[in-house]
């Protein structure tokens, strides 16, 4: 990379960033006293930290920015040396930008003679410790299930990662859509395929490579849950503004109608499959019946327990509840008595069940092990529309049934299928 791409790099981010400014002071209309000398004595820190990076040399700050505009000016395989030079004049450029900021602010003086109220940079908390009282929020005011409250820690893990462990109020509207930008940059499945690794490093990792990138539904999803953080952390700081606003949601379509049922030639193809695993892996057999009979989710029937099999006024049913530890429904609304159809009490369910230990039915109250096996044996049978079938396909398999059998699946009370 040549001295004068370098340049043209520099010009362009310090372009970008006067434009960007000029943006948010426009957003942002006048300040209220208290967010003024919150964003004074950030600037001051800022300024601080970026002027000792300088002396220092630490670069790490501005190699984030260095990777993003080579990425956006489309240049790759750049020398080490290079990508110093690149960081090492973003950084002097950042302590330029952030000492015309500071040319700008009050006096910072002890006695308060200009009015402007000084906050120390302690006070001013990162996005990671609002994780930690937001988590603890939702757990004492609106406990998640364990999976939601892991979603949730994940998703703002990443967001730090990918955004910086810096104050709200110094999180510009750009710097949220770059976040949201990037994360629709990952690839499918990253944190599995990725093990141990950021999402800074899966992202560095990739470039250029023609992997298939997370669904839009999916980058939806985390970062719907990051804004719902945000929001309540916009309140609890009582910021004038939310950047994630800025945030719009991908066009994911209709994720319903890109869902498939497994036909009644699938589930003849998947039946001997299903039937091999009776014996040395039962919890395979009996969650993929039960669900193929009942058109209850995977964690509703993974979560069973021996006294969930009951008898009510002479008929035997599942009861579907959340009142155990690793219990997980997806509405309050979800918790309900399913009969357990004739076919599964033909093949031997009740006896299963008298025979099991007191306590859970199955292994993992989650069921995604049941899960990915059953997904592999399509993959492996070669199902039509196999890509969008899946497990939870059998719910839509029970929702075709009833309504071919004249009943609306709708009408049943306590669990609509619009909440599928």
């Amino acid at each position: 990379m040549t001295n004068d791409e370098i340049d043209r790099l520099v010009a362009y981010y310090m372009d970008s960033f006067r434009t960007n400014r000029e943006a948010d002071a426009i957003s942002y209309g006048p300040l209220s006293p208290e967010f003024a000398a919150q964003r004074a004595a950030w600037v001051r820190a800022e300024l601080r930290g970026a002027e000792s990076a300088l002396l220092h040399n630490h670069l790490e700050s501005t190699q984030r920015l260095a990777f993003d505009l080579l990425r956006e000016a489309g240049i790759r395989n750049v020398e080490p040396d290079a990508l110093a030079r690149l960081s090492f004049r973003l950084l002097s450029a950042r302590v330029d930008t952030l000492r015309e900021d500071a040319k700008r602010l009050p006096p910072d003086s002890p006695t308060g003679s200009t009015g402007a109220v000084e906050v120390s940079p302690q006070l001013l908390p990162k996005v990671s410790e609002l994780a930690g009282a937001y988590l603890e929020y939702r757990d004492t005011s609106d406990p998640m299930s364990p999976n939601t409250r892991g979603e949730v820690e994940t998703a703002i893990a990443t967001l730090v990662n990918l955004l910086g462990d810096g104050p709200l109020a110094s999180v510009r509207n750009k710097d949220a859509q770059d976040y949201a930008a990037n994360v629709a940059r990952l690839p499918q499945r990253w944190r599995q395929k990725f093990k141990g690794k950021t999402a800074r490093e899966v992202l560095a990792e990739t470039e250029g490579k023609n992997l298939p990138r997370v669904l839009p539904a999916t980058v939806n999803k985390e970062i719907g849950l990051v804004k719902a953080f945000w929001r309540w952390s916009v309140t609890r700081e009582e910021l004038p503004r939310n950047a994630m606003d800025a945030i719009k949601p991908l066009d994911a379509g209709d994720a319903k109608s890109k869902r498939k049922s497994l036909t009644e030639s699938d589930l003849a193809q998947l039946a001997p499959v299903i039937a091999s695993q009776r014996a040395k892996r039962p919890e395979r057999f009996w969650i993929a019946t039960l669900l193929a009979y009942s058109g209850a989710r995977l964690a509703e029937i993974a979560q069973l327990r021996k006294e969930d099999v009951q008898q009510v006024e002479g008929i035997h049913c599942l009861r579907i509840t959340a009142d155990v530890e690793d219990g997980s429904l997806k509405t309050e609304a979800s918790e309900r008595l399913v009969p357990i159809h004739s076919a599964v009490i033909a093949k031997g369910f009740l006896e299963f069940v008298n025979a099991s230990p007191e306590g859970s039915l199955f292994p993992d109250p989650d069921g995604q092990p049941v899960s990915k096996w059953f997904n592999r044996q399509i993959v492996k049978l070669k199902l039509p529309d196999g890509s969008k079938k899946k497990l939870h396909s059998l719910r839509h398999t029970m929702r075709d049934r009833l309504r071919s059998a004249g009943v609306d699946p709708g009408d049943a009370p306590g669990d609509p299928w619009a909440c599928a």
